[in-house]
């Protein structure tokens, strides 16, 4: 099965310690790049949660945010940090006999870096449903990019199914091109009053349907088709491969274009060349 690289999945959790909402979004990239945006309390499982997604995801940017609203009452209970407060008063004793005219101001102390704190005891009530939360996120998005990995699927080979009926008709018409050049220059000589060797002649006529013959350009291209077809059903991740078997199929479509002398030939190697760019298209979001 193939899997398209994009997908967005979002959930809300109501939790006592407040609410949480997840979102997790990916769209194509070459790579995997994982950007995560997550509050302060969770900071301590960043690797956690990256391995994780590593672990799921092959290809893609990942965008994971994760949004904490604390519950009111949570919000608005403060601690006194003790330690630090009887830290201070140590050294108030110190500078006092320095400077035994001088007072302290209790706002002055409530504002000193870390007296004042927020419970620590919300943060396991916070980070543990969030951990068991992501696997099921992932799972979810994963699901997605797999139902639009398999119309993907349906298109792609599609394209192929109508390539191989261009190949078909480029490969009947190749024996009546070749056969129609031999006479054009048969017919150009007998018009200039010519007299040619006929060695010469069937010489001149190998050469040039050496620079015209696309019979391995067809094989290749019939190759290549064949190829596709099986990588896409096979699946997997198959994006990287798909892109270079896309490359391939242009290539020799291109040759077949360029070596062309027949309308019917040219327009029919035109049409391959539109389908390749079509799946090409498709390829860039392919995992």
């Amino acid at each position: 099965m193939i899997r398209s690289m994009t997908g967005f999945v979002s959930r809300s959790l109501s939790l006592p310690a407040g609410e949480v909402s997840i979102e997790l979004r990916t769209i194509n990239h070459r790579y995997l790049d994982i950007n995560l945006r997550l509050p302060e309390v969770l900071r301590a499982q960043e690797m956690v949660t990256r391995e994780l997604i590593q672990a799921r995801l092959k290809r893609g940017r990942v965008d994971l945010t994760i949004r904490c609203n604390q519950s009111e009452h949570v919000a608005d209970e403060i601690l006194i940090n003790e330690d630090v407060l009887a830290a201070l008063a140590s050294n108030k004793k110190r500078v006092a006999t320095h400077f035994p005219d001088s007072s302290v101001n209790f706002f002055d102390i409530l504002r000193w870096p870390k007296v004042m704190q927020k419970p620590d005891a919300n943060i396991d009530q916070l980070v543990e449903p969030i951990q068991a939360a992501l696997p099921e996120v992932l799972t979810e998005l994963i699901t997605q990019r797999e139902r639009e990995g398999a119309k993907v699927k349906t298109f792609i080979l599609d394209s192929l199914s109508s390539m191989r009926e261009y190949h078909l008709s480029m490969q009947q018409c190749w024996p009546t091109v070749r056969a129609n050049s031999r006479a054009r220059l048969s017919s150009r000589l007998e018009e200039l009053q010519a007299s040619v060797d006929p060695n010469r002649f069937e010489q001149e006529v190998v050469f040039l349907l050496q620079k015209q013959d696309i019979a391995e350009e067809l094989q290749r291209l019939l190759v290549h088709i064949e190829e596709t077809e099986k990588v896409v059903t096979t699946g997997g991740v198959v994006g990287r491969r798909l892109d270079f078997l896309m490359q391939e199929l242009n290539r020799e479509a291109n040759t077949i274009a360029s070596k062309s002398v027949d309308s019917d030939l040219t327009k029919a190697a035109l049409e391959v060349k539109v389908l390749i760019e079509q799946i090409r298209e498709q390829v860039q979001n392919i995992e």
